[in-house]
């Protein structure tokens, strides 16, 4: 396995404190089911939604990927307010955006203009993960 998916054992950890960090820094208030999320790391791999689904956005990559989109909003200003968001999900580079008022934005790479609003806090972004699973089964 550690051949094959050489991240995949180093993320299966306790996030919780780490993610409680980062987002007390960047000032935006943290969902406590965020926090328990990333704690479960250590025993589950957290992705939602099947082949091509959601996978948790581990603590540094999302400070990466959150200072990405601010340089990339020097060419795209419209991008700014992205930029001042926390990346909490993502896959093959589309993103789930945390922001300061606690509602998710999409981001996604290739049609990000016509993003927006995904859910109204984290814990209904869960639960309407938890409805696509129950409908869809994965």
């Amino acid at each position: 396995m550690e051949r094959e998916l050489p991240n995949f054992l180093p993320a299966m950890q306790r996030w919780g404190a780490a993610f409680a960090a980062y987002l007390d820094e960047v000032d935006i208030p943290a969902p406590a089911a965020l926090i328990e999320l990333a704690d479960a790391m250590h025993d589950v791999y957290v992705h939602l939604g099947g082949a091509g689904g959601w996978v948790l956005v581990l603590p540094e990559e999302s400070r990466a990927t959150r200072l990405f989109l601010q340089g990339f909003a020097v060419r795209y200003p419209e991008l700014a307010a992205r930029g001042e968001m926390v990346p909490v999900f993502s896959p093959d580079g589309d993103l789930l955006l945390l922001a300061r008022e606690g509602k998710i934005y999409g981001c996604t790479h290739d049609g990000w203009e016509s993003d927006g609003v995904v859910a109204e806090s984290f814990d209904a972004l869960l639960e309407a993960f938890i409805a696509q699973i129950e409908r869809h089964g994965g």
